[in-house]
């Protein structure tokens, strides 16, 4: 339902946003004379096949190869810098002929950030660069904040439409030429097929082998520091969460902390996900206690539900934010060779790693068969 507030002709007719913007992909010597706008992703993202078609959307019957690639969050100063960065993970993880990559949550915030990379370059925190960015952008942005838009939401849609087109764009090109899918992390993003023109979410894509984007999912359950006091994003509705067929099976899209809510990840298997797809971003150091913490999240569902899932965490180091986390593929543990639930697990929690596993259905079958497991 298509619900863009009246409000949004206010906050998107800015004469001078083109300063901001044109700065995130290229120079421009004059600002655009028009109103820029932000783009719906709805009206880009073609339909799958219908869940309940058992014809379509079946996994393949040779396997389906899956890499996470986890990757580094880190700070561009170009766009090209971004797009050379995602070619290269992109590239490696297709080289392993893998059908389907995954990366991690928050793989595209950092574009937020390109417009003014010498101010915020050598800023302690996050919260230090933000305050940079509002006191340099402010007359940019100023018309956003009164219409009682947040200081650090108001940048947020003051980038959308560049952070759109680069995302999007570099995707759907890595896509077409390794010709593979691309569940790619997530982007802070306004989307007004979910709510009004002034909310951003944090939005999963889904990217098809043509380059079309297959769709895409709103994060349900915002952590603290994507809440009100940090970067102000608006969660989304439980029922804007469903699942994606695709000829390698149905898969669920659900970011992060998501995992942690099994109604969610109930809803999309309910509708047919074979496949639970978690890009996760954690913020915090890697300990014992919070390892133990993640197996209450996505391996905690996959055994509920009986169904495969792929953890792609983020890590690197962004301000005061360290993030860690090791990636991994699994099972019920049931359906794993050594019981343990695990396919493959990064050796690391703050380096850049592939992890490849190839889901066999038949193989599956016929070793539960024997074992007289269901």
């Amino acid at each position: 339902m298509w619900r863009i507030a009246a409000v949004v002709a206010t906050i998107l007719a800015l004469g001078g946003l083109g300063l901001l913007t044109s700065s995130c992909l290229h120079q421009q010597e004059a600002a655009p004379t028009g109103p820029p706008s932000i783009p719906s992703m709805a009206s880009r993202s073609a339909p799958g096949p219908d869940v309940t078609d058992g014809t379509r959307g079946a996994v393949p019957s040779e396997g389906l190869t899956i890499c996470a690639a986890q990757t580094e969050l880190r700070l561009y100063s170009t766009t090209k810098e971004f797009q050379a960065h995602m070619s290269q993970r992109i590239a490696a993880a297709a080289g392993t002929g893998a059908q389907l990559v995954v990366l991690p949550e928050d793989i595209g915030a950092p574009l937020a950030m390109i417009a003014g990379y010498s101010d915020v370059k050598t800023a302690a925190t996050l919260a230090e660069a933000m305050r940079i960015l509002v006191h340099k952008y402010a007359a940019h942005i100023d018309q956003f904040l009164r219409v009682g838009i947040s200081p650090a939401r108001a940048l947020l849609l003051a980038c959308a439409p560049q952070m759109h087109e680069v995302y999007t764009t570099t995707f759907s090109r890595l896509a077409a030429k390794h010709h593979v899918w691309i569940a790619a992390g997530s982007i802070p993003l306004p989307e007004v097929s979910l709510g009004d023109a002034q909310d951003v979410f944090n939005l999963a894509f889904l990217f098809a082998p043509d380059g079309h984007i297959a769709g895409f999912i709103p994060k349900v359950n915002l952590i603290e520091l994507e809440q009100a006091a940090g970067l102000d994003l608006t969660p989304g509705e439980l029922d804007e969460v469903n699942p994606l067929p695709t000829p390698l099976g149905v898969l669920g899209l659900l970011i992060c902390a998501d995992a942690w809510d099994p109604a969610v990840a109930e809803r999309l298997v309910s509708g047919g996900a074979q496949i639970l797809v978690n890009p996760a971003a954690n913020p915090k150091p890697w300990t014992e206690e919070e390892q133990a913490a993640n197996r209450q999240g996505l391996f905690s569902r996959c055994q509920e539900l009986l169904v495969w899932g792929v953890q792609c965490f983020a890590v690197g180091q962004l301000f005061d934010l360290s993030f860690e986390g090791q990636s991994c593929i699994i099972g019920p543990q049931a359906w794993t060779p050594d019981g343990s639930g695990i396919l493959a697990q990064a050796k690391t929690c703050d380096s850049e790693e592939l992890l490849v596993a190839t889901l066999n259905w038949d193989d599956l079958a016929a070793r539960l068969a024997a074992t007289g497991d269901k």
